[in-house]
């Protein structure tokens, strides 16, 4: 899933370090993790990375971490937050994976796009689909960072009485 090959950015390390100590999440799903760049900020937690590039799993960072080749669909187990971090961009099956994050999830999802990718964002809108899933948009930010501008959305599970409200 990691298409692009983006070099460490500190903005999406910053932000990420951040969502680690706010949501405290004792497990976390990483879809398109690529070369594990954002895996150290989770230490403390068990981690899980997908990707469907054998070669990126290969040469993640963290070798101690439990890595996985796509597809991802067969988890049973769910994680306190699952997220993807300008991976899910070009891929064809955006809407189902973006369904499926959803389903492992326990409470929190977040993506995190460049904002030269958002025509994609749009296409499959992550707000449309997770509120259907029983998601509510905690925080839509936008930053700007050394490589690119960056939008990020953060989604938390909405108890079923909560989101009829809506």
């Amino acid at each position: 899933m990691t298409i692009n090959k983006q070099k460490d950015d500190p903005e999406q390390r910053r932000l990420f370090k951040h969502y680690a100590q706010l949501l405290r999440p004792r497990t976390v799903l990483e879809i398109g993790s690529g070369y594990g760049r954002l895996a150290k900020l989770f230490e403390s937690t068990e981690y899980v990375g997908v990707d469907r590039s054998r070669g990126h799993l290969r040469k993640h960072k963290y070798q101690n971490r439990i890595l996985m080749r796509a597809p991802f669909l067969a988890f049973k187990i769910k994680f306190d937050l699952v997220y993807s971090c300008t991976a899910l961009m070009l891929n064809k099956q955006a809407d189902d994976i973006i369904r499926e994050m959803a389903r492992l999830s326990k409470r929190h999802v977040i993506f995190l796009e460049t904002r030269k990718n958002l025509h994609w964002a749009y296409k499959y809108p992550y707000e449309e689909i997770l509120f259907e899933e029983g998601y509510s948009l905690e925080e839509k930010i936008n930053l700007r960072s050394n490589q690119s501008p960056l939008t990020l959305w953060r989604f938390k599970k909405v108890r079923k009485h909560e989101q009829e409200e809506y």
